[in-house]
C-alpha cells in the first residue's frame, strides 16, 4: 500500500492540495521509510508550500539513504537557494556536478545562484559549460542574460534574450529579461509594451508589474506608475518597491502637489523599519528632506550617498574633517565628487574654511580649474592628479560641507559676486557671438550630462527653440 499513499499524494499535489499530499507521503513512509521517491515528493510539496526548513529536513533525510545521487543533491541546492543560504546552494550543486559532470540543469541552477550573489563573470561562465552539454537551454541563456545586465552590458544581454525567445517565444523569464535590456538602454515605450505582453501571459508576476510600474515612472506617467506599485507592494522585495514608489511620490510632490513629498518620506521610512541598512531609502529621503528644507536631518541622511552600490569615496586614508575648531593652518583637501554644477554651486564654502584660517586645496574637474582659480586664493588640482596624501590634515566631500556648517535656509553662503570671468574670455566670446547693447543678453543651457540618469527631466531637445 506505500506505492498507492505516494501515488495519491502525487495526484493530490497536482491538484495544488499539497497538505493533502503531505499526509499520504507521512503514510507511506510509515510503511516503507526508506522510500526515497515518498521523501523527495514530500520535500517537493513543502517547497511548494514554502516551507523550506521542512522540505531541507525531508533532502537530508534522502540522502542519508542515497548519498551519491545527484539529482537529491541539487534539491538540495535549490532549496537552499530558496531561504538565501547561497554558499550552501553552491557546494550542494557542485556536489551535485561532481557525481554527474554533465548535469547541465545544475550547472544552470548554479549560474543563477551565482548571478543573485552579484557573481556575474563566473555565472556567465557556469552557464556556458551547461550550454556545452545541452545546447538548447533556455534557461541558461536568460542567466547569462542577467548576468550581463548586472555587468551593464544590455546590448549583449538582448542577444541572450532572443536566443531563449527563439526557442520559446512566451518565456516569460526571457521576456521580462528583455524588457529590463530596453528599459536600461531607454527604450521605456518597447519596454513597456513587452511588459504588458508578460501580465497577458501571466496576470499576476511581481516582477513584471515592478519593472512595468518603473516604466511608467521613467515615461512621466506617474498615476499609473503608483498603481502598479500598490498593487505589488506586498508581493516582492517590499522595500525595493517602497523606495521605488517614494522616488514616484517625490516627482509627483514637484509636478502636482507638495504634499506628495511628506508621503514619500513615509514611504522611505517603512522601507527603512524592514531593511535598516537600506542606503538608498536614507539617500532618497535625503533629497525629499532637502526639497522641504528640512536641513539638519537631510544633510545627515545624504552622507548615506557613500553607502550606496554606485559609490566611489576617496581619499579615506585622509582623516575627515568633523569640526571647525582650531582649523588655523590646517591643511584640507576639498574633492569635487559630483557634477560641474554642482561644483559651482557648494564651492561657495570654501570661503567659509579660508575664513577660518585653513590652507585649502580643491581637487575637483580639469573643466573647472581656469574657474576655481579666479574665485579662491588657494590651490587648484585637477581632480586626482599629484596629490600626495601625506600632505593634508584632513579631507572632506564638497557636498558635506553643508552639514559641517550646520547650514539652514537662513544661513547658505552668499557672496555677491558669484562668479568672475576672464577678461580674455570675455573678449573671446563678444567676438563669437552676435550681442547687442541695446538689450539684456540671455544664455539658456538646454542640456546636461545624458548619463545622468534622469537627464530626461532636466535637458530638452535644442529643437524646442
Amino acid at each position: 500500500y506505500f506505492h498507492a499513499y505516494n501515488n495519491k499524494g502525487i495526484l493530490l499535489c497536482e491538484f495544488g492540495k499539497y497538505q493533502e499530499a503531505i499526509i499520504n507521503f507521512n503514510k507511506s513512509l510509515e510503511l516503507q521509510p526508506d522510500l526515497v521517491e515518498a521523501i523527495l515528493n514530500k520535500a517537493d510539496a513543502f517547497k511548494e508550500l514554502k516551507n523550506f526548513d521542512e522540505a531541507l529536513k525531508c533532502i537530508d533525510t534522502a540522502l542519508k539513504i542515497k548519498n551519491l545521487t545527484p539529482e537529491i543533491w541539487a534539491k538540495k541546492g535549490d532549496i537552499l537557494h530558496n531561504i538565501k543560504r547561497y554558499d550552501e546552494a553552491i557546494q550542494a550543486y557542485d556536489q551535485a556536478i561532481k557525481l554527474n559532470k554533465n548535469y547541465a540543469e545544475a550547472l544552470c541552477n548554479k549560474g543563477f545562484t551565482l548571478f543573485t550573489i552579484e557573481r556575474y563573470e563566473e555565472s556567465i561562465g557556469v552557464c556556458n559549460k551547461a550550454l556545452e552539454i545541452k545546447k538548447i537551454f533556455p534557461e541558461a541563456w536568460v542567466n547569462i542574460a542577467v548576468s550581463y545586465i548586472g555587468l551593464k552590458k544590455y546590448d549583449l544581454a538582448l542577444e541572450y534574450c532572443e536566443k531563449a525567445l527563439a526557442v520559446s517565444e512566451n518565456f516569460i523569464e526571457a521576456l521580462n529579461s528583455k524588457g529590463l535590456c530596453l528599459f536600461n538602454l531607454k527604450k521605456y515605450e518597447q519596454a513597456n509594451e513587452l511588459f504588458d505582453k508578460i501580465l497577458k501571459i501571466r496576470r499576476d508576476f511581481p516582477e513584471a508589474m515592478e519593472n512595468k510600474a518603473n516604466t511608467l515612472y521613467a515615461l512621466k506617467e506617474y498615476d499609473e506608475a503608483l498603481i502598479f506599485y500598490e498593487a505589488i507592494e506586498n508581493k516582492k522585495d517590499y522595500h525595493k518597491v517602497l523606495n521605488n514608489k517614494g522616488l514616484l511620490l517625490h516627482a509627483l510632490g514637484h509636478v502636482k502637489d507638495k504634499k506628495y513629498f511628506n508621503l514619500a518620506k513615509d514611504c522611505y521610512d517603512q522601507a527603512i523599519k524592514i531593511k535598516s541598512d537600506f542606503a538608498d531609502a536614507y539617500w532618497n529621503k535625503s533629497l525629499t528632506q532637502l526639497t522641504l528644507g528640512e536641513f539638519t536631518e537631510g544633510w545627515k541622511n545624504y552622507e548615506y550617498r557613500f553607502k550606496l552600490e554606485s559609490a566611489k569615496p576617496q581619499f579615506i586614508e585622509i582623516p575627515r574633517l568633523e569640526s571647525l575648531k582650531n582649523l588655523t593652518n590646517k591643511r584640507v583637501l576639498i574633492w569635487s565628487e559630483q557634477g560641474l554644477g554642482d561644483s559651482i554651486q557648494f564651492s561657495r564654502y570654501i570661503y567659509k574654511l579660508l575664513d577660518l584660517g585653513a590652507k585649502i586645496t580643491f581637487d575637483t574637474s580639469k573643466l573647472l580649474m581656469a574657474l576655481m582659480s579666479r574665485q579662491f586664493n588657494c590651490v587648484i588640482n585637477e581632480r586626482g592628479k599629484g596629490l600626495v596624501k601625506n600632505n593634508f590634515d584632513f579631507q572632506i566631500p564638497l557636498l558635506s560641507l553643508p552639514m559641517l556648517f550646520n547650514t539652514n535656509l537662513n544661513s547658505i553662503p552668499f557672496n555677491s559676486s558669484y562668479l568672475k570671468t576672464s577678461k580674455e574670455k570675455d573678449v573671446e566670446w563678444l567676438n563669437k557671438l552676435k550681442l547687442t547693447k541695446q538689450k539684456l543678453n540671455i544664455a539658456i543651457t538646454y542640456a546636461g550630462n545624458p548619463d545622468y540618469l534622469a537627464d530626461s527631466e532636466r535637458s530638452a531637445s535644442l529643437e524646442i527653440f
